[in-house]
């Protein structure tokens, strides 16, 4: 009898036999995810383009206020789904980590520069054409932004997300084979919270500016985070969630190899989904509980909760702060049943095309925006 509850016992992570894995494999792979990325990112930009348009254009041309938010929660999944995309390369590939820093990076940076780019050469070109110096017209244009885009600042370039996410997980995880050795391994795992500290700060800069604390100068937009609060602790939790399973694997004699034999079974992928998709409903409940005590607590009387239009422009205030964005991860949480990080494809090509096709919509999206603007000229000059 005894030793049949023994063999009923759960095997202990260390004592899982390598050689027995179990059968189930999620049917979404890591190319799902970054095409189901690219497809939110890509509606990002349609708020991102809306909102800007909405203190000017006709309110028939732009979804009201409610249909913006709700846009934009869902607009914010690209950053989970490219997350996991990125999860899978690096947990089926253990050497992915230096191809997806440069990759994220690379695009991080081309993003900054070109933001710049067009900001100091194209936008503060027309001080010109108001006949003022550049110091005058950059000091208006920090004031207008401050004072008509949504939070006082635009958070667009998802890659430094996905850059400091990248890096966080590096420093946490990697084993350097030169310099941080022996004792110096503690500091190379402090490096770690060079990506928090940053996310912070943004964090931080992006409040002050909801606040109207600060006029945030538009040269800082390309370097703010795009992650909401409740979605950057996720991020941490399951980036911990692994640190913490390669130390209860190795714990008893299992060696570093045996884990990244270990990183690749189907076992492994199942309970990492398991535990993301109940993380991803508890960050989403506790989210929306957030959003609910904010409302009653910035509500000046009960009549207001009652009054749609009081509450919606309500949630879109705490909204800029990045709560109540986070609430798109409840039906998220169980697509991540659905998903096996270590299921590949023997086509990687498909891989490098998925990037370049959400570039190309996204400029397409840009251009018929451009297109559509021009076509409204004559009607707002009365011709």
């Amino acid at each position: 009898m005894e030793e049949q509850k023994k063999k009923r016992k759960r095997k202990k992570l260390h004592e899982v036999d390598l050689e027995k894995d179990i059968r189930y494999r999620g049917p979404l792979s890591g190319r799902g995810f970054k095409i189901l990325g690219w497809l939110c990112l890509a509606l990002a930009q349609l708020v991102l383009l809306f909102s800007l348009v909405s203190r000017f254009a006709p309110a028939d041309m732009v979804p009201s206020p409610l249909t913006l938010s709700v846009l934009s929660s869902v607009a914010s999944l690209s950053v989970p789904f490219l997350l996991f995309a990125t999860f899978s390369s690096i947990l089926n590939n253990v050497n992915e980590y230096k191809r997806q820093i440069t990759m994220h990076g690379a695009a991080a940076l081309a993003i900054i520069v070109l933001f710049l780019f067009i900001y100091f050469h194209y936008i503060l070109g027309l001080a010109g054409v108001f006949r003022q110096n550049q110091t005058e017209f950059a000091a208006a244009l920090r004031h207008f932004t401050s004072g008509h885009l949504r939070g006082g600042a635009l958070s667009f370039n998802i890659f430094i997300d996905l850059f400091l996410c990248t890096m966080f997980m590096f420093f946490l995880n990697c084993k350097p084979k030169r310099f941080f050795v022996g004792k110096k391994l503690i500091a190379f795992r402090l490096l770690a919270l060079l990506p928090v500290l940053y996310e912070a700060a943004s964090l931080t800069l992006k409040y002050l500016a909801t606040s109207k604390l600060i006029e945030l100068s538009p040269i800082f937009f390309p370097f703010l985070t795009t992650k909401p609060p409740m979605m950057f602790l996720v991020f941490l939790v399951l980036a911990l969630f692994v640190k913490n399973r390669e130390r209860r694997f190795c714990k008893n004699g299992r060696t570093r190899a045996e884990y990244h034999q270990f990183l690749k079974t189907n076992r492994n992928s199942l309970h990492f989904s398991i535990f993301s998709a109940v993380i991803f409903l508890i960050a989403g409940v506790l989210d929306f509980i957030i959003l609910i005590i904010m409302i009653f607590s910035k509500a000046s009387g009960p009549e207001v909760l009652i009054d749609t239009a009081a509450v919606t422009a309500l949630i879109q205030e705490i909204g800029l702060l990045g709560i109540g964005e986070s609430i798109a991860l409840i039906p998220m949480a169980p697509v991540m049943l659905l998903f096996s990080y270590n299921r590949t494809h023997k086509n990687t090509k498909i891989d490098i095309m998925i990037p370049l096709a959400g570039v190309a919509v996204i400029v397409l999206i840009y251009l018929e925006f451009i297109f559509q603007i021009i076509k409204q000229i004559p009607t707002m000059l009365g011709l």
